[in-house]
């Protein structure tokens, strides 16, 4: 059985039945928090009211007990007035361009959603503020029964990109035009913040584990192929070894994967580095990014991308194929209406042990199983795979679409744009 998990937007209009669902399939289910949270709307500045999904926390936990819950709380040095790290930040705890101007967006300014929320920016080289935070932060997921949190954007090459940006007119991201840095140091170069971020993760994460919880952290891959414009290229340089420093890392724009060999490569090394030190990796596939269509093709290619870098206990499969982000909700003529995307037998089989890492034949990548062959062409043309002689099912071990090769026509072509599982002995 495939391992999974979900990321749902609050509010999400869950109905019983969803709760069960999200519950019972999912090994982890990630709440991520929106402007729902907010008590003062429009000027979105705060105070938070994050009763409601905190009550589904403990909804999920009374269903299954077994299921691990935890939330997505934006970004690690950049939180927004609708992020719980907000509101206990003080003027010490920022960075400042001069001592008496933080770094501050107010929604007079010019945040990244124009004239929508607040945002700050956090010394994490200050070690008074990271003791302080990592108290938050156990208090809070001890208090709500939370098992962790995920950030978003550990990446220093973005932070001390977005430092030194100049500021941006009225509707266009910018950033603070501090190309030399200002009274806490060189917050422009990425050697600070590696620092202070892997400093501070690393403590948290020793922190969080004294209590049986974990800190995850997204983005480490795919950054390089989400650049708004060309002079904001060096944002999309990252550290993929930022797994030392967590408990996971969830890769949230893996999509990019359909017809790039080059960035399923990237996905599956980063996978790697976390899982090759225990650290865990999640997979959340939203194909809607690129354009594509809810078919089980499309499902069946990620799902063999997954079963590529699959290691049982540290890895996890999200998939939610509708045109609105996130899972448990799809938004229909401006409504929410409950959903939960369910890959069904896809994610019931016993696919087996793998007994490889992944190979290549060019740009068509396999992993050997106990009970068959992963095998996904990313590329936009036709790829060709010899495997030993014998019958085998696609997808399906005794009904799938029969595939036979012999010792004298061992190999098979494999087409654009697609995955399979091959299990062995079919009849």
């Amino acid at each position: 059985m495939i391992a999974t998990a979900a990321m749902l937007l609050f509010p999400v209009g869950t109905t019983p039945e969803i709760r069960q669902r999200l519950a019972k399939r999912h090994r982890w289910v990630w709440i991520k928090t929106d402007h729902s949270v907010l008590t003062s709307v429009p000027a979105l500045t705060g105070p938070c009211d994050f009763s409601g999904p905190l009550a589904l926390v403990a909804d999920l936990k009374a269903i299954n007990p077994k299921v691990r819950v935890g939330m997505y709380v934006g970004g690690v040095a950049n939180p927004n007035s609708h992020h719980p790290h907000y509101a206990p930040l003080e003027d010490a705890d920022l960075l400042h361009a001069t001592p008496s101007q933080p770094l501050e967006w107010a929604p007079t300014t010019v945040p990244h959603q124009p004239g929508e929320q607040r945002l700050r920016i956090v010394n994490y080289s200050r070690p008074e503020t990271r003791a302080k935070l990592i108290a938050f932060w156990r208090a809070f997921c001890a208090e709500h029964d939370l098992d962790g949190i995920t950030f978003d954007t550990f990446n220093p090459g973005y932070y001390a990109a977005w430092m030194a940006l100049a500021p941006a007119t009225p509707n266009v991201y910018g950033g603070f035009g501090l190309p030399n840095g200002g009274v806490e140091g060189a917050f422009h170069t990425e050697a600070w913040w590696f620092s202070a971020l892997s400093t501070f993760c690393w403590q948290l994460r020793w922190a969080l584990a004294q209590d049986g919880r974990e800190v995850w952290v997204n983005g480490l891959y795919e950054y390089p192929n989400y650049v708004p414009t060309t002079d904001q290229a060096n944002i999309g340089r990252g550290y993929a070894n930022v797994s030392n420093y967590v408990s996971g890392q969830l890769s949230e724009f893996g999509h990019v994967m359909y017809g790039s060999p080059a960035a399923l490569r990237g996905n599956l090394d980063v996978a790697a580095l976390a899982t090759s030190i225990n650290r865990r990796s999640f997979w959340l596939l939203q194909p809607m990014f690129q354009g594509l269509p809810d078919t089980q093709d499309v499902a069946r290619f990620y799902l063999a991308c997954y079963l590529l870098m699959q290691k049982p206990g540290y890895t996890l499969f999200g998939y939610h194929p509708k045109p609105d982000p996130y899972q448990a909700h799809e938004l229909v003529n401006g409504q929410y209406v409950p959903y939960l995307y369910d890959g069904g037998e896809d994610w019931d089989h016993d696919y087996g042990i793998a007994r490889t890492g992944v190979n290549w034949t060019g740009d068509v990548a396999w992993r050997e199983y106990t009970r068959g062959y992963a095998i996904v062409n990313a590329s936009s043309g036709y790829g060709y795979l010899t495997l030993p002689a014998g019958a085998y099912r696609n997808w399906h071990p005794e009904t799938g679409g029969l595939v036979t090769l012999t010792a004298a026509n061992p190999g098979m072509n494999v087409p654009p744009k697609y995955g399979m599982f091959l299990f062995h002995g079919g009849a």
